[in-house]
């Protein structure tokens, strides 16, 4: 995270050989878990409802290539539902709330008048704030119990009641398309995250996001 924050600066402050835009991004995100663990399916995985806001940057680096960036209030999670292969276990919805920091290039074509159209790829780092996960917890015995946990970002194995212990950061890469007019930006992205964001138990899980976002950009003099 501290390397990709120096990256933001250095692009910052390199204006003085290509143009720097700043602005603002608002969006939609449907957003879930990729199941990186065995082949047996022990939760169905749903995809959630989420959003995302927070200030981007954007540094040309020539007539059709550009380096983006930003700071967002990024939220993912999802929805795990267990399965007849799990004999015990919860099924829960689950909502993670990151400050993410993307580092994309992007590749912009001309093709009428004021309008582009925008493709590009990239990396992301983020960092845990806040969360909730909320559901229900099956027994063997058939009791089923009410879920209520505060998400604690935390490398801590072990498990604790009323907590759900998250990995403090995630990382990932992003791909993107969408069009541009003037100064606003219409994008779809993918993001998905390398690795698994869970440190207790044995089910490995990562992010997984589908956004359309509309950024506002303006030239910074």
């Amino acid at each position: 995270m501290r390397k990709l924050l120096i990256v933001i600066f250095c692009l910052c402050t390199t204006a003085s050989f290509a143009q720097l835009k700043l602005g603002l991004q608002a969006g939609y995100n449907s957003s879930g878990f990729i199941d990186k663990g065995s082949d047996v399916q022990y939760f169905d995985l749903s995809r959630i409802a989420t959003f995302q806001a927070g200030i981007v940057a954007e540094q040309s680096l020539n007539k059709h290539f550009s380096v983006s960036s930003g700071l967002i209030y990024f939220q993912k999670g999802g929805q795990k539902d267990k399965t007849i292969f799990a004999v015990t276990g919860a099924s829960t919805v689950s909502k993670l709330n990151y400050i993410q920091i993307p580092l994309n290039i992007e590749y912009k074509i001309p093709f009428h008048k004021n309008w582009k159209a925008i493709i590009g790829t990239g990396l992301y780092g983020a960092a845990g704030l806040s969360g909730t996960e909320k559901g229900s917890d099956e027994e063997i015995s058939g009791n089923i119990t009410p879920l209520d946990n505060k998400v604690k970002f935390s490398n801590n194995p072990y498990y604790t009641a009323g907590i759900t212990y998250v990995k403090p950061l995630d990382f990932g890469y992003n791909v993107l398309v969408g069009i541009a007019y003037n100064n606003f930006e219409l994008k779809a992205t993918l993001s998905n995250g390398f690795a698994n964001i869970y440190p207790t138990g044995s089910t490995r899980f990562a992010n997984s996001v589908f956004g359309f976002t509309l950024a506002y950009l303006a030239p910074w003099k």
